[in-house]
């Protein structure tokens, strides 16, 4: 546990660390679990780590800073991050813990528990976060490279970097293919009368999330309740799969077309480029028909409806069907009017 009550900047370490130790403002926390040992056979190809058991951490109490930093070593890793509200008669600052996690882990899993200050003027939101970059932008310090799974858990703010950073001379091996964020609540900003305020048509989720996925690998991302922000280069080779997209519109009927709600829909960033898509309403027999009528077209850039699921298909500059022609699928079927203007 990283709490209250120890020196600022102390940090726990060890392969057999049981129970909680108060850990005031700290910095951060290392941590493994019992069994963990780290690769060491320099002859032996493949990853020999012994992953040990599983490793839980809170990250809770008063004096915390904005950040603090979670090394997990363990075949799985939960980490809970609770905000908590202070007191302006006591001076005591909010404590709203951004956690970010490197080490190394199978599988990891954020429960993030936010809170709210309301006061006879205002009504704060104090957001837990959770952070995780598998391969900042220099060289020789990959992480969390084993692994496999994301979960996220409650509200809070959301920041996943999972992309391998162009010109490193290190590559991720790709394990990470799943990233589950269908747990994740909404949280309202609301005054102090409990009354919404902000967004644009007046409703603000505070919950948020924020991932940039693999190119080179397959992944499927499940979204919540979060407002969210999907970063992807998706191709036809590595095509990514997003459930739960959230697309609405907006509930005034006098509007001559619809109108997306950005309050609480779903943000989709396709890289490479500024992208302006087109609803396409053919109705496809299948997806490898869409993609040969599409990519006829040089530079087609579409969003249909095939296979009972929603696709946006990004051709190159010819007018054949390539690996690296850029495609994403949306579990489900969307109102593509609706959808284009959630593309960036």
């Amino acid at each position: 546990m990283l709490g209250s009550q120890a020196p600022t900047g102390a940090y726990i370490g060890g392969t057999d660390y049981l129970g909680s130790r108060p850990n005031a403002a700290a910095t951060g926390i290392t941590a493994s679990s019992l069994g963990y040992e780290l690769d060491s056979d320099t002859t032996t190809s493949g990853n020999q780590t012994v992953y040990g058991g599983n490793l839980a951490v809170t990250v809770a109490g008063f004096g915390l800073g904005a950040s603090a930093a979670v090394v997990a070593n363990a075949a799985s890793t939960t980490i809970t991050a609770a905000s908590v509200a202070g007191s302006t008669a006591l001076s005591v600052a909010n404590s709203a813990p951004v956690v970010t996690l490197t080490g190394d882990t199978k599988a990891a899993t954020f429960i993030l528990s936010s809170t709210r200050v309301v006061s006879t003027t205002a009504g704060t939101e104090v957001m837990a976060g959770a952070a995780v970059t598998l391969d900042p932008a220099s060289t020789s310090n990959l992480t969390l490279d084993a692994l496999t799974s994301l979960t996220v858990y409650g509200a809070g703010v959301v920041t996943f970097d999972l992309s391998d950073t162009a010109g490193d001379s290190e590559d991720l091996t790709g394990n990470l293919t799943t990233i589950n964020l269908s747990g994740m609540t909404a949280f309202a900003d609301l005054d102090e009368d409990g009354k919404s305020e902000n967004g644009s048509f007046g409703y603000n989720n505070t919950s948020t999330a924020a991932v940039t996925l693999n190119d080179a690998v397959i992944e499927t991302v499940v979204l919540g309740s979060a407002v969210d922000t999907v970063t992807t280069g998706s191709t036809v080779e590595f095509m990514d799969s997003i459930q739960g997209f959230q697309l609405a519109a907006t509930a005034d009927t006098t509007d001559a077309v619809d109108v997306v709600d950005t309050d609480v829909s779903d943000i989709l960033d396709i890289t490479g480029a500024s992208h302006t898509i087109v609803a396409d309403d053919t109705a496809y027999s299948s997806l490898d028909a869409a993609l040969l009528a599409l990519s006829a077209t040089s530079g087609k850039k579409a969003a249909f409806h095939a296979d009972g699921n929603t696709y946006i298909f990004i051709n190159s500059a010819d007018a054949i069907l390539d690996n690296s022609d850029q495609l994403v699928e949306l579990v489900g079927t969307y109102d593509l009017d609706l959808l284009v203007s959630v593309i960036s």
